[in-house]
């Protein structure tokens, strides 16, 4: 079962990367996690859009055959969730 990291303090943002369903790596933040990921990989990308939707929507994401998925501390990830919805209602009303 996948376990949510518990945020600390307002600064650092935790973020735990699972592969295939086993828990790969527990990040102090979405930096390390890019970061981590990035070598993890391979890839030559920092793939932060992809894990931000993976922990905000539980969006997967899969490279070279196999899937990543990312989880949060819950009450981030909510207040995140509400800044996005927010930030899209704001760009919606404004193209009217």
């Amino acid at each position: 079962m996948k376990k949510n990291p518990i945020q600390k303090d307002k600064i650092e943002k935790p973020v735990n990367i699972y592969k295939n369903s086993e828990l790969l790596q527990e990040c102090q933040s979405i930096q390390e996690a890019g970061r981590y990921l990035k070598i993890q990989t391979g890839d030559k990308y920092f793939r932060f859009a992809q894990i931000e939707k993976g922990y905000i929507y539980g969006d997967s994401w899969s490279f070279k055959g196999a899937t990543y998925t990312f989880t949060t501390d819950e009450n981030f990830r909510l207040k995140r969730k509400a800044e996005l919805e927010d930030r899209q209602k704001e760009k919606f009303l404004s193209n009217k």
